[in-house]
């Protein structure tokens, strides 16, 4: 986004925190959803460890595998915080989602940061489980749609489009749900049973709560400003202290002109 190959951009609120500290604007043009147990970090027994009253082994010394990005980085922090660790107690490992199933299976690592699909594969492997979720760090992990505020100044009509076709979008998977979740399913490369239990950790938002999160209220701020004492707290890269994300600038779009029904 910031070296101009792309104008529109997925990502939690994290990683537009990272973004609007460049150079190019950036602004949230819809709020996707909030991680509710999608985000997980599965770990495998360890005989040699002695098991917490939880039943699963302590993470002390454990070789942690995590995505280096804002993302994978953040989880990787507040789960060592619930642990009450430091990244001095464990082996911090980088590694791409794609190796984590093999590296888990030829025992390289002891817990992997992940989300689906390769978490539902590391699932299958003997000896596994969640022992850490999003879902235990309720509205920290937030999907957003930004887009480059330029481009809206230059066509008053783009986010009333763009609107409008999410609107269509939900129709859509209102109208014929099983097609929209085999979409799903094909594009994250999973059968249909697994798609039940990828979309229970997921707590999607639908075109009416874009009011609520946007324009109607100050959920959106009050989300920013929680994730600020944390990256304080270096849970993320220390250069985004102190940022402020200005998201109210423009009108309402025309399709939350009036009241959408929920």
């Amino acid at each position: 986004y910031q070296l101009g190959q792309i104008d529109v951009m997925t990502g939690t609120l994290i990683e537009v925190l990272e973004v609007s500290h460049g150079a190019r604007p950036v602004e949230i043009a819809w709020i996707v959803d909030v991680s509710n147990g999608a985000d997980v970090a599965v770990a495998r027994s360890r005989h040699d460890d002695p098991p917490r009253s939880e039943g699963h082994p302590t993470l002390r010394g454990a070789r942690i595998a995590y995505e280096p990005n804002s993302l994978g980085a953040y989880m990787l922090a507040r789960m060592l915080a619930h642990e009450g660790l430091t990244q001095e107690d464990i082996e911090p490992v980088g590694m791409d989602q794609l190796e984590m199933v093999e590296a888990m299976r030829d025992q390289r690592i002891d817990v992997a940061i992940t989300y689906p699909p390769t978490s539902i594969a590391l699932l299958k492997l003997p000896h596994t489980e969640v022992i850490f979720s999003s879902a235990q760090i309720p509205d920290e992990v937030v999907d957003a749609i930004s887009i480059d505020p330029t481009l809206l100044d230059a066509d008053p009509t783009l986010l009333d489009r763009f609107y409008a076709a999410m609107a269509r979008t939900e129709t859509h998977v209102a109208d014929e749900p099983e097609s929209a979740v085999a979409h799903k399913c094909l594009h994250l490369g999973v059968d249909r049973s697994c798609w039940d239990p990828v979309a229970a950790g997921i707590k999607a938002f639908r075109l009416a709560d874009q009011y609520d999160w946007i324009w109607g209220s100050d959920r959106l701020d009050r989300a920013l400003a929680r994730l600020h004492p944390l990256i304080e707290q270096g849970h993320a890269p220390s250069d985004l202290r102190h940022v402020r994300l200005h998201v109210r600038h423009r009108a309402v779009p025309a399709a939350l002109a009036s009241p959408v029904p929920r």
